[in-house]
């Protein structure tokens, strides 16, 4: 739910990076660009339920929805580019596909009153382009663009993939021809939780948490630019949000000697940057000696408040309404209602 604002099943749950891929397509200012405008990055130590919400596209065309990645088997993602598998006689391959999905369109026109909807041959059609432009893709997502990076913290030093994840992020947001509006990366760790990813810590709470949070904050503080600073590779928090989300907390209590359980009842996230400057700056909310949040905002109200940053108005069939904000009477409160709680202003 934190991801998509969505309990899991709901037909029209999206990720937001599937709302940013549809915004930056319909805005129709980059007719010419072959790669994505949003990307999910995800590894093995991320249940695959996550992974699919995190690259959902809920009830946009299938052209909304996200590049997904494994961090962890990238090479043979962009081997995969090279479409070596058709073999030298890509061209014509191209040709008698496009050919075929031209001779289904004819089919679907009637002569007066114009082609039938079909949701799923315009998805084969974007399919297709994207395939077709595999090779201009590639020239974006270059083979080293996944290295291995070792992360160090609390004098553990192993492979990084939140390093490796944030780095490739980096590079696409920066990227000087075709940037993207909107990366993904999941912290699985620098090494695995007991209960899986970063954070499932049902043994070694204190210990596992430190080691990893330390890891994930080493490499995204290296990818920000200082004040001043203004390397053009770097991201800058001018222009750019970041949000740490988390799809629950951990309960207040200790599970056996070292652990901790799941605990939906209260919990932190944080945005940083873009909207969000020193002028507006502050915690929202707030939770209980209990560990239940006593002032809270919803799973919804944190993507409503993401794609207001982003400069999408969040109220459509495809992405929210009214009721998901809980005291709004209409869309502006309920989006000022987002606004106030996440970014600390309305305007």
């Amino acid at each position: 739910m934190a991801l998509t604002g969505r309990p899991v099943g709901q037909p029209n749950a999206a990720g937001l990076g599937a709302h940013v891929q549809r915004a930056r397509l319909d805005a129709h200012e980059t007719p010419g660009r072959a790669s994505p405008h949003a990307y999910v990055f995800a590894t093995g130590g991320v249940s695959s339920d996550n992974v699919a919400a995190a690259a959902a596209s809920g009830t946009h065309p299938g052209g909304a929805r996200p590049l997904l990645i494994k961090t962890d088997n990238a090479s043979r993602f962009t081997n995969l580019l090279a479409r070596n598998t058709v073999g030298p006689g890509k061209p014509q391959h191209d040709t008698l596909v496009g050919t075929y999905l031209e001779q289904y369109n004819r089919r679907l026109t009637f002569p007066d009153h114009g082609r039938v909807r079909s949701h799923r041959t315009d998805d084969l059609a974007i399919a297709f382009n994207t395939t077709k432009n595999a090779g201009a893709i590639s020239g974006v997502l270059t083979p080293d663009l996944f290295a291995s990076r070792n992360g160090t913290s609390c004098g553990v030093t192993d492979v990084s993939l939140p390093h490796m994840g944030l780095n490739a992020a980096r590079r696409l947001l920066t990227h000087p021809q075709e940037p993207a509006s909107y990366v993904c990366v999941s912290d699985t760790g620098l090494y695995e939780a007991s209960g899986g990813g970063g954070y499932d810590t049902h043994s070694e709470n204190s210990v596992d948490t430190a080691v990893n949070f330390d890891n994930m904050l080493n490499a995204l503080l290296a990818m920000i630019n200082t004040p001043g600073e203004n390397d053009p590779t770097k991201i800058s928090l001018d222009d750019t949000l970041v949000i740490l989300n988390t799809e629950f907390g951990r309960t207040p209590g200790r599970q056996g000697n070292t652990g901790r359980n799941h605990h939906p009842k209260g919990y932190v996230t944080a945005f940083i940057g873009g909207p969000v400057t020193t002028q507006f700056k502050g915690v929202s909310g707030a939770i209980g000696r209990d560990g239940t949040a006593t002032a809270f905002a919803t799973p919804a109200e944190n993507r409503m408040a993401a794609m207001l940053a982003l400069g999408m108005w969040p109220f459509a069939a495809e992405s929210f309404n009214v009721a998901d904000a809980p005291t709004a009477t209409n869309e502006l409160t309920a989006a000022q209602s987002a606004m106030t709680k996440f970014l600390g202003r309305t305007l």
